[in-house]
């Protein structure tokens, strides 16, 4: 059985983490509702890979459960006041294990026993209709894999383009290839440097080298953007529009975290829909947006990965935000249908 290595977290770090981030959040004292849209933690490989033994497909590996679980420690000290009024937790989650058990982790960190779960209904990638994931099939098959790896891509996916019809059979090594690509990305982020596939990836892989671009990945984004991810998008903005009319006279408020366990393309369909004006990139385990709302304000925050302390990145009228996430999901619904009609 196959494990990542130990979790340990140095003492150091947890300390910096505390008195840097509270110096960059403002006074959490005033914070009606927060927000917690966080990309899943450390997985396991998307591909089975023999060296390794049996493991779950995608699933969350431990290591990146309590990984999870101390960021929401760590929220714990930068929003202090909030959480000791005993705020309403509601844990919301893509209907994939690894964003569940993400989500529950950092409940777990919180400390909190009670709390509200929902599980947002996504279709896995291998449902999509082919004619929608094509795009990101043929730049995938673009991939340009090193050498050492390359020759054992082939060997693997080789029965399969023998057994796919003529038409299909690039999409499939694309797919494979895709897969390939993202679980041997997965393994070096996680620290993993042994043999995948006969391949030594220490060897073979320079240090901070990436197989899936973020060309190929931005194809997948926009897959996402015009299906599965504007659920989450409608999400967010329905609580948002329940939080303003708490701030209607007489005002009342009843204080709120919602914790997300999200995909990557989650993350980054929701950083462009929120922050137009940046350039954003795929986000890392862990990687997370922050939005609390204070009053008719919500200042949004941002994490590369679970490591990252918070950086303060826009703060706009809760209506502004709302008409932001209201028009992503316009767009997403008339690329659907232009879609739809084209097939």
């Amino acid at each position: 059985m196959w494990q990542m290595s130990p979790f340990t977290l140095p003492v150091a770090f947890l300390a910096l983490s505390t008195i840097r981030a509270i110096d960059c959040l403002r006074s959490s004292d005033t914070v009606d509702h927060l927000q917690i849209l966080a990309r899943h933690g450390e997985r396991n490989p998307l591909f089975p890979v023999p060296e390794l033994g049996e493991f779950q497909i995608g699933g969350l590996t431990p290591r990146g459960y309590e990984l999870e679980k101390e960021f929401g420690k760590r929220l714990l000290l930068w929003y202090p006041e909030l959480f000791a009024a005993s705020p309403t937790i509601t844990c919301i989650s893509a209907n994939q294990s690894r964003c569940v058990d993400s989500a529950e982790a950092i409940v777990e960190g919180l400390g909190f026993k009670e709390y509200n779960t929902e599980v947002l209904y996504m279709l896995d990638f291998v449902d999509l209709d082919v004619t929608l994931i094509r795009p990101f099939l043929m730049e995938a098959n673009e991939i340009l894999l090193p050498a050492c790896v390359q020759e054992a891509v082939s060997a693997v996916i080789a029965p399969t383009k023998e057994n796919s019809p003529p038409s299909l059979s690039a999409l499939a090594e694309g797919l494979f290839k895709a897969q390939i690509a993202d679980s041997i990305d997965t393994l070096l982020q996680s620290g993993y440097t042994g043999t995948v596939f006969g391949v030594n990836l220490g060897k073979c892989i320079p240090s901070g080298k990436k197989l899936v671009s973020e060309k190929a990945f931005a194809k997948l984004a926009d897959i996402c953007a015009s299906s599965q991810c504007t659920d989450v998008v409608r999400k967010v903005k329905d609580e948002l529009q329940e939080f303003s009319v708490q701030n209607l006279p007489p005002r009342s408020v009843t204080r709120s975290v919602s914790v997300y366990g999200l995909s990557d393309n989650h993350v980054l369909d929701l950083l462009k829909s929120l922050l137009p004006q940046f350039n954003h990139t795929r986000p890392q385990f862990g990687g997370y947006i922050l939005l609390e709302s204070r009053g008719d304000d919500v200042t949004i925050l941002t994490g590369q990965d679970v490591f990252s302390l918070p950086e303060e990145r826009a703060v706009l009228n809760v209506h502004e935000v709302i008409q932001l996430l209201r028009r992503r999901i316009l767009t997403a619904e008339r690329t659907f249908a232009n879609g739809n009609q084209s097939r």
